[in-house]
Protein backbone atom coordinates (compact mmCIF):
# COMPACT_ATOMS: atom_id res chain seq x y z
CA UNK A 1 0.00 0.00 0.00
CA UNK A 2 1.14 3.15 -0.57
CA UNK A 3 4.07 2.74 -3.09
CA UNK A 4 4.04 3.34 -7.15
CA UNK A 5 3.03 0.22 -8.87
CA UNK A 6 5.16 0.77 -12.19
CA UNK A 7 4.19 -0.82 -15.74
CA UNK A 8 5.55 -1.44 -19.15
CA UNK A 9 5.47 1.44 -21.32
CA UNK A 10 3.84 -0.97 -23.44
CA UNK A 11 1.06 -2.20 -21.68
CA UNK A 12 0.32 1.24 -20.25
CA UNK A 13 -0.05 2.42 -23.89
CA UNK A 14 -2.00 -0.38 -25.04
CA UNK A 15 -4.58 1.19 -22.47
CA UNK A 16 -4.59 4.72 -23.56
CA UNK A 17 -5.36 3.64 -26.96
CA UNK A 18 -8.55 1.77 -25.32
CA UNK A 19 -9.48 4.49 -23.47
CA UNK A 20 -9.30 6.19 -26.51
CA UNK A 21 -10.82 4.26 -29.03
CA UNK A 22 -13.93 2.73 -26.57
CA UNK A 23 -14.19 4.49 -23.67
CA UNK A 24 -13.83 8.15 -25.30
CA UNK A 25 -16.64 6.93 -27.65
CA UNK A 26 -19.22 6.75 -24.78
CA UNK A 27 -18.89 9.84 -23.42
CA UNK A 28 -21.09 13.18 -24.14
CA UNK A 29 -19.09 13.39 -27.15
CA UNK A 30 -18.15 17.22 -28.40
CA UNK A 31 -19.85 20.45 -27.19
CA UNK A 32 -21.32 21.89 -29.81
CA UNK A 33 -19.13 23.66 -32.29
CA UNK A 34 -16.23 22.23 -30.68
CA UNK A 35 -13.69 21.49 -34.02
CA UNK A 36 -10.34 21.24 -32.38
CA UNK A 37 -7.66 18.35 -32.86
CA UNK A 38 -5.95 17.33 -30.28
CA UNK A 39 -2.70 14.89 -30.28
CA UNK A 40 -1.62 12.69 -27.48
CA UNK A 41 2.02 11.67 -27.27
CA UNK A 42 3.67 9.51 -25.08
CA UNK A 43 7.47 10.78 -24.17
CA UNK A 44 8.69 6.92 -23.60
CA UNK A 45 7.05 4.99 -25.86
CA UNK A 46 6.82 6.48 -29.09
CA UNK A 47 3.40 6.32 -29.92
CA UNK A 48 0.78 9.38 -30.34
CA UNK A 49 -3.39 9.53 -31.04
CA UNK A 50 -5.08 11.91 -32.38
CA UNK A 51 -8.31 12.70 -31.51
CA UNK A 52 -10.80 14.79 -33.63
CA UNK A 53 -14.78 15.33 -33.39
CA UNK A 54 -16.81 13.89 -35.73
CA UNK A 55 -20.51 13.81 -36.47
CA UNK A 56 -21.12 14.49 -32.44
CA UNK A 57 -18.90 11.87 -31.49
CA UNK A 58 -14.74 11.59 -30.99
CA UNK A 59 -12.80 9.85 -34.12
CA UNK A 60 -9.15 8.80 -32.62
CA UNK A 61 -6.65 7.84 -35.52
CA UNK A 62 -3.57 6.01 -33.80
CA UNK A 63 -0.66 8.67 -35.13
CA UNK A 64 0.52 11.99 -34.75
CA UNK A 65 -1.02 14.70 -37.60
CA UNK A 66 0.27 18.00 -38.15
CA UNK A 67 -2.16 20.50 -37.81
CA UNK A 68 -3.05 19.74 -34.27
CA UNK A 69 -4.62 22.93 -32.32
CA UNK A 70 -3.80 20.94 -28.92
CA UNK A 71 -1.16 18.69 -27.71
CA UNK A 72 -0.38 16.71 -25.14
CA UNK A 73 2.46 14.87 -24.21
CA UNK A 74 3.87 12.79 -21.06
CA UNK A 75 4.83 9.11 -20.19
CA UNK A 76 2.11 6.38 -21.09
CA UNK A 77 1.41 6.44 -17.36
CA UNK A 78 0.92 10.08 -17.11
CA UNK A 79 -1.54 10.03 -20.14
CA UNK A 80 -3.05 7.70 -18.93
CA UNK A 81 -4.03 8.99 -15.03
CA UNK A 82 -4.31 12.13 -17.20
CA UNK A 83 -7.19 10.45 -19.03
CA UNK A 84 -8.91 8.42 -15.96
CA UNK A 85 -9.25 11.52 -13.80
CA UNK A 86 -6.63 10.48 -11.82
CA UNK A 87 -4.00 13.51 -11.80
CA UNK A 88 -3.86 16.69 -13.58
CA UNK A 89 -1.72 18.24 -15.70
CA UNK A 90 1.48 19.48 -14.04
CA UNK A 91 2.53 15.47 -14.90
CA UNK A 92 2.01 16.43 -19.18
CA UNK A 93 3.34 18.98 -21.20
CA UNK A 94 -0.25 20.62 -22.52
CA UNK A 95 0.30 23.47 -25.65
CA UNK A 96 -2.85 24.69 -26.65
CA UNK A 97 -6.61 24.68 -24.85
CA UNK A 98 -8.66 22.10 -26.14
CA UNK A 99 -7.49 19.30 -23.32
CA UNK A 100 -10.06 20.92 -20.75
CA UNK A 101 -13.22 20.06 -23.66
CA UNK A 102 -11.17 16.44 -24.16
CA UNK A 103 -11.90 15.62 -20.72
CA UNK A 104 -14.98 16.84 -19.37
CA UNK A 105 -16.54 14.93 -22.55
CA UNK A 106 -14.60 11.68 -21.28
CA UNK A 107 -16.33 12.61 -17.82
CA UNK A 108 -12.48 12.55 -16.10
CA UNK A 109 -11.93 16.49 -15.59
Amino acid sequence: MGRALELPADLVADGVDEFLAFMLALGSGPPEGFEAVVCLRTADFGRAWTVVPSAGTWRTRPVAEDGATTTVEGTASDLMLLLRGRTGTSRVRVDGDALAALLSAAGTE
